[in-house]
C-alpha cells in the first residue's frame, strides 16, 4: 500500500471590488488531499482510494464553503 497526504493552504486577493458589494473579495483556502493506494503487478492494475477536503474562508459570506470530494480509481496498464 501506498499513502499519500498534502496539506495546502492559498490566499487569494482580488483586485476590483464584487459588483454586489462594496469591498474586494479576500478568500484564504485550506485543503488536505489524501490517497491510498495498491499495486497488483500480476495483473497490471492499479487501484486507489482518495479524499479531498476544502475550507474556503473569504470576507464575503457568499464565497465562504466547506467541500469533501471521495475519488476511486482503477486503472490497467498495457
Amino acid at each position: 500500500f501506498s499513502l499519500y497526504l498534502a496539506p495546502g493552504v492559498s490566499y487569494t486577493r482580488y483586485a476590483k471590488a464584487e459588483a454586489a458589494f462594496d469591498d474586494s473579495r479576500r478568500d484564504t483556502q485550506y485543503t488536505v488531499v489524501s490517497n491510498l493506494s495498491k499495486d497488483f503487478p500480476a495483473a497490471g492494475l492499479s487501484a486507489a482510494l482518495g479524499y479531498t477536503y476544502t475550507s474556503n474562508f473569504s470576507n464575503i459570506g457568499l464565497y465562504e464553503y466547506e467541500r469533501g470530494q471521495f475519488t476511486v480509481q482503477l486503472s490497467k496498464a498495457f
